[in-house]
């Protein structure tokens, strides 16, 4: 264990607050604990390559500030006629636009840091095997098919769905350049960044099943959005550090 380790303890003690609070649904303990994560991951992310900003990696303090103003901003969007504060901040509609755009940036980002590999001489994937996104495409194929007909018979939802489907196009690519990392970067690196693009995916899915779909409540729809959300997050950031420690010679 690095010394640098050492900040993950108060980010896994926080966390573990933060889901108990989204099984009490303690809205205001809950905005406390989850506005300090992202910050804390971002900590432990720049002391474990010892304060060194590495281009194109540096574009990391984007995904860590972007995740962090998402969480923040949908935070702030009431989610009911009778969610109209928390902590004594006032709510409003307006912050989910911030909170999506936000993450829309983090994606865009973290494409291009998956761009980055250390072997650029190498093929991924794409070119040499294109079956290996057929899980992916099938996966975006069904959850599509889920939401799209749904949203489309809803007068006042029917708005969403270029939003959504541009969301969610753009979060499978995210997916996409992970996998056609494989071979051009150190293998624990591909392991655990593909693994946090996919608990990314899996996470955003439940958000849109839960919110936007009819009947779609998920018992404990908080804790597990927020269980797969932590899980994903520190991954990508796994892998990343993990790319650059030991990179591909």
């Amino acid at each position: 264990m690095k010394p640098a380790d050492s900040w993950l303890f108060p980010f896994v003690g926080i966390a573990l607050i933060e889901l108990g609070a989204e099984i009490a649904g303690a809205q205001d303990v809950a905005f406390v604990t989850k506005s300090t994560l992202l910050p804390l991951l971002g900590v432990w992310f720049f002391s474990r390559l010892s304060g060194k900003i590495v281009p194109p990696f540096n574009g990391m303090l984007t995904v860590f500030a972007g995740s962090w103003l998402g969480d923040v901003s949908l935070m702030l969007a009431p989610t009911s006629d009778t969610d109209l504060t928390v902590l004594g901040v006032h709510k409003n509609a307006a912050w989910f636009l911030m909170g999506v755009a936000a993450f829309f940036v983090v994606h865009l980002r973290l494409i291009r840091i998956y761009r980055a590999v250390d072997r650029t001489d190498l093929p991924g994937p794409w070119t040499t095997n294109k079956l290996a996104f057929a899980p992916l495409v099938l996966y975006g194929a069904g959850l599509f098919t889920a939401l799209i007909p749904g949203l489309m018979a809803d007068p006042v939802k029917s708005t969403v769905v270029l939003p959504v489907t541009i969301y969610g196009t753009l979060l499978m690519t995210m997916v996409a350049f992970a996998i056609n990392r494989h071979g051009r970067v150190d293998p624990a690196s591909f392991r655990l960044t593909l693994g946090g693009a996919a608990v990314f995916l899996l996470s955003d899915s439940l958000i849109g099943l839960t919110i936007l779909l009819p009947g779609g409540g998920l018992p404990l729809a908080g804790f597990w959005i927020m269980l797969t959300y932590l899980i994903a997050e520190f991954l990508i950031a796994a892998g990343i550090v993990r790319q650059l420690e030991a990179p591909l010679i």
